[in-house]
């Protein structure tokens, strides 16, 4: 550059070698413009850098943000997750966890690093049992294997460890706690297992147990099994209530396993039965000491609510392999034997004999079948008809019911009645009965009544005015067209709760009748107590009719007393056209007898009803 500007000046000189001052002021005019724009353009090159820069640094600070933000949000994730999880890489050093992580293992603090074989460490000392080993872990994902394992703490917590194998080596490991989910599933298998009341176990476990026992692979062992029935326990229930009855229960629950060994395994199988199997079993002499033993513990003095309670038991064992060598073949000839106990006059320990009376087992297999026969809807009900005697008209149909037997056929009621109140299905049946009869009710004439005997032990209830009442209500039946019969054996004992009931079901409308007038004790007594709307007279009286003179006085003066107290009088057991003759002519109101017509179904009624018989008109 001052090369090339010396050789300009040169050439501003004159011919006489002075400077020619205007070409030298126009070379450094020239010079300075040049020089002016050179130092813009390189000021522009300049600030165009700057400019650049700036911007590179702006879209650098906001990547960087944007990854600060992800990190933040990733932290945050981490941080609010429901379950712990941290991830190592494949040297089983950790590279990230999270706070719910730290929590769980109890640690306050963790950085990135430590090896996962230091959580282990932790772990072992923290668990109190786990289902996989932790030292094998890195086995497994190294192997590529995912691996889940629970771990029961000492602190009563459930951890549930889940490992995944990440690509490349290393894994993740997410931790839940399944504390609550396990005490759930702990207290519905504890459910589906045990007996709530007593805690012992139920039936299916016993059975499960029993069979396990018979079915050893290392060879057959002696098993005792006994069962044990209760004594008197309804009537505790009955009179004292349920509250009382569990009460009792559960004491007689702890007697049992405080008097058997701890080995055996004893249940509840429902009600008040019990079941004891006893694995190997004693010899013969201490199996009867045992259940000697059980059958005197169970019968001293129970304290309960401020009640003093005596109550029994009855007990039936048998021994495999001499008393059968199936499960339910041994608990089949104990249940014989405990029944065979129970005719024996309870109180007493029975062992199975094979020559036991054909007649226990015939009243067992009844039994079984009695406790399913209204949920094989086996029952039926049919209806005698009370004949209005002085117009022929029907009056009422009384349900009589009938077991229709899958394989005995149709049995009266004599052959199962005694024993379903004997094992307390009774007032079941009964309650069945008032709902069948006013279904039925529903097809008849408008004015026909609907007559249900109740037994007495429906009375020791409170659910009779219920049932009765829910019952009319559900099938809109009105209360006039239901009569409940009663026998005075009803108003034996009680007999205050028991007119306060009849007062209660009067008040709804249900008309009460007394059945078997003049066989019970205090006949009088009652009639002047309570104002029943019928007395049907036995037929015992009835039957004598053709035989004896005085017969006829009662049935007179039975008929002449229910219409001086303003109630309708049935003659019952009319087998013969002087016994129907005899009872017209004595004014009685109403009869009920083979003669007029025997008890038909509820399909036969109604055939019955559209082409009644001659016999219908008799009167």
């Amino acid at each position: 550059m001052h090369h090339i500007l010396k050789s300009q000046i040169a050439r501003c000189r004159n011919d006489d070698g002075t400077l020619n001052i205007d070409q030298l002021l126009a070379l450094v005019q020239a010079t300075y413009a040049q020089t002016e724009r050179e130092r813009s353009r390189s000021e522009r090159a300049t600030n165009l850098m700057i400019d650049e820069m700036e911007a590179l640094d702006e879209d650098r600070r906001a990547v960087l943000e944007t990854l600060r933000q992800e990190h933040l949000k990733l932290d945050i994730a981490l941080d609010n997750m429901a379950h712990g999880l941290a991830m190592f890489d494949p040297q089983q050093n950790l590279v990230v966890c999270n706070k719910e992580y730290m929590r769980l293992l109890g640690r306050e603090n963790l950085a990135a690093g430590p090896a996962f074989a230091q959580d282990v460490d932790r772990l072992n000392l923290l668990i109190q049992s786990v289902d996989l080993p932790l030292d094998q872990v890195g086995q497994h994902m190294t192997a590529g294997r995912a691996v889940e394992c629970t771990a029961r703490m000492r602190d009563r917590r459930v951890l549930l460890l889940g490992f995944q194998p990440i690509t490349g080596g290393g894994w993740v490991l997410l931790v839940r706690d399944i504390t609550r989910q396990t005490q759930s599933d702990d207290k519905i298998r504890y459910m589906a297992t045990h007996d709530s009341l007593t805690g012992l176990v139920n039936r299916s476990v016993f059975n499960d147990a029993l069979e396990s026992a018979l079915t050893d692979p290392l060879g057959a062992k002696p098993v005792d099994v006994l069962i044990i029935d209760l004594d008197r326990f309804k009537s505790v229930n009955d009179t004292l209530g349920h509250p009382v009855g569990d009460g009792l229960l559960l004491q007689v629950a702890r007697r049992i396993r405080r008097t058997v060994p701890t080995s055996a395994v004893v249940a509840r199988l429902g009600g008040d039965e019990f079941a004891v199997m006893i694995a190997p079993s004693f010899g013969h002499h201490d199996r009867q000491t045992l259940a000697d033993c059980l059958v005197r513990d169970l019968s001293q003095p129970y304290e309960i609510d401020g009640h003093s309670i005596v109550i029994g038991a009855s007990i039936g064992h048998a021994a495999a392999p001499e008393d059968g060598g199936m499960a339910h073949m041994l608990i089949r000839n104990a249940d014989l034997a405990l029944y065979r106990a129970k005719t024996a006059g309870r109180g007493t320990a029975r062992r199975f004999e094979a020559g036991m009376d054909q007649s226990i087992l015939a009243r067992r297999d009844m039994e079984l079948g009695l406790r399913f026969a209204l949920d094989r809807s086996e029952f039926e009900l049919f209806y005698q008809p009370q004949i209005d005697l002085a117009t022929g008209n029907v009056a009422a149909f009384e349900a009589l019911i009938r077991w229709n037997h899958p394989t005995r056929g149709m049995l009266m009621p004599g052959e199962f009645i005694a024993l379903a109140e004997e094992i307390g299905l009774l007032v079941e049946i009964g309650d069945w009965t008032i709902q069948q009869a006013c279904n039925d009710a529903l097809y008849w004439p408008h004015d026909v009544i609907a007559a249900v005997n109740v037994s007495p032990v429906q009375f020791r209830t409170d659910r009779l005015f219920r049932v009765a009442s829910e019952v009319l209500q559900q099938t809109g039946l009105a209360p006039s067209r239901l009569e409940l019969e009663i026998t005075e054996t009803s108003l034996i004992s009680d007999a205050d709760q028991v007119f306060e009931l009849l007062h209660d079901l009067q008040l709804l409308g249900v008309k009460i009748a007394m059945d078997d007038f003049g066989t019970g004790y205090g006949s009088l007594s009652h009639l002047r107590r309570f104002p029943f709307s019928k007395l049907k007279i036995d037929q015992t009286f009835i039957a004598e009719l053709d035989r004896e003179a005085g017969s006829s006085a009662i049935v007179k003066t039975i008929i002449d007393l229910g219409h001086s107290l303003g109630m309708k009088v049935t003659a019952e057991g009319i087998e013969t056209v002087n016994h129907l003759r005899q009872v017209v002519n004595m004014t009685c109101d109403q009869g009920q007898g083979f003669y007029l017509a025997r008890p038909m179904s509820q399909l036969q009624l109604l055939q019955w009803l559209e082409f009644p018989s001659s016999s219908r008109n008799r009167a």
